[in-house]
């Protein structure tokens, strides 16, 4: 069989600059679990991941780092380990078990996927998956758990991606705040992510990518990464400081109120000085891509307003998310000039993403609960501060984690306990 290769962007590719660099600093896996508790079928369980590895093309790459490429395989199949702590000391055994989990993937090694199932109990087991960073995004793991889902209940095997028909979702923002957010007109299939590169570049070429990329190439150098001014240190890195809290019982996604709250904050700080947001959104507006697996995650930064009055900085948030938006689908990160485009700035910048729980798979004869298998010593990016805004059933959880080295922590948590304060009133 014939080898694919698929360009990285450049977000990608900066990771592998990273690990290849100084820092020699490699992004932990995405990691996330299943908790089953009734009838664990471990046979079932292996042939429906032996199945994922068919049906997704992007969890069959390994990274080519001197070409910069990655490289899909032809389907081998997806081993599950089994680990039988039944009977042993079982929160330090998980624990190790996690830790080996979560570890990074070597550069260039193949495959880039674990799967472990660890057996606490007879009626309770953990389904652990990572998944490297540069193929797998988040908003993968909910298409990954419904197809686990469906292949255990049944589904019938399949030798190509699974195509559901056009999808089209415009952000992973709630629609009513943005305006303008859906791609319309759009014929091209993406529900696998080796299709959809190829058929991304194709766009590109046309007129509606060539003026996408004309528009970054007007606003990236204008808005550029964010400067945390006077929350910025330049010490030595230390261990990661993790803040959290409840910030809203709104059940939507609030985010352009958020960033106005946030904006308000920095701006009492550091009325003048020049300031943009850095926050992914989904390049899953194409059709079939919602339920597709691999790494659609794209980079779009927001020059923040420097009026912070109540009555102004609303609206102005709202129109500059719009405008984002409305050109997202081009894959800037990869086309722009490095000296246009540095996604490790030398000073620290703030890096913002919303995201929600995905839906434990319903497994036969067990009852399921999904986790993020979040580790005890929260790892922070090499010069940033790292915002997650957690989507729950009950409201919004603000989580930050920031080197506090290189990052003012009472500053910082200062501008977040009032961000917090002025997002208590959404509703």
């Amino acid at each position: 069989m014939q080898l694919t290769t698929v360009p990285l962007a450049a977000n990608q590719a900066g990771r592998i600059a990273l690990a290849l660099g100084p820092h020699r600093w490699l992004k932990s896996p995405c990691f996330f679990g299943v908790w089953i508790r009734g009838a664990v079928d471990p046979a079932l369980l292996g042939r429906a991941l032996d199945q994922l590895v068919r049906r997704h093309s992007a969890l069959r790459y390994r990274i080519d780092p001197d070409r910069q490429m990655a490289v899909c395989e032809p389907p081998d199949g997806w081993p599950l380990r089994i680990a039988d702590l039944r009977g042993s000391d079982v929160p330090t055994r998980l624990a190790a078990e996690l830790d080996a989990l979560r570890a990074p993937f070597p550069l260039g090694s193949a495959p880039l996927r674990r799967a472990v199932l660890v057996r606490c109990t007879d009626t309770l087991a953990l389904l652990g998956i990572a998944v490297d960073h540069i193929v797998f995004d988040g908003a993968s793991v909910s298409p990954f758990l419904r197809d686990l889902e469906r292949l255990c209940g049944g589904a019938p095997d399949v030798d190509g991606p699974d195509v559901d028909g056009p999808d089209v979702d415009g952000s992973d923002v709630d629609g009513s705040d943005v305006e303008g957010s859906d791609v319309e007109g759009s014929d091209v299939e993406g529900s696998d992510y080796t299709t959809f590169g190829a058929r991304e570049a194709a766009w590109l070429s046309g007129p509606d990518g060539t003026a996408g990329l004309a528009y970054w190439r007007r606003q990236v150098p204008a808005a550029g990464p964010f400067s945390t001014g006077p929350l910025r240190r330049d010490g030595p890195a230390r261990p990661a400081v993790h803040w959290s809290r409840d910030i809203t019982t709104a059940h939507r996604r609030p985010f352009v109120p958020l960033v106005a709250a946030l904006t308000r904050a920095l701006r009492r700080r550091q009325p003048d000085a020049p300031l943009g947001l850095v926050f992914p959104i989904s390049r899953r507006v194409w059709p079939g891509t919602r339920h597709a697996i691999g790494y659609y995650n794209n980079r779009v930064y927001l020059e923040l307003p420097h009026d912070p009055s109540p009555d102004s900085l609303l609206p102005s948030v709202r129109e500059a998310v719009s405008r984002a938006l409305q050109h997202s689908v081009v894959p800037f990160e990869a086309l722009l000039p490095p000296d246009e485009y540095d996604r490790r700035p030398a000073a620290p910048y703030l890096f913002l993403n919303v995201t929600d729980d995905p839906r434990s798979p319903a497994l036969p004869g067990a009852e399921t609960e999904f986790t993020w298998l979040t580790p005890g010593g929260v790892p922070a990016t090499i010069h940033g501060i790292t915002l997650i805004c957690l989507v729950r059933p009950t409201g919004l959880m603000l989580d930050a984690v920031y080197d506090p080295g290189r990052v003012d922590g009472p500053a910082l948590e200062s501008v977040l306990e009032e961000t917090a304060t002025m997002m208590a009133g959404v509703r």
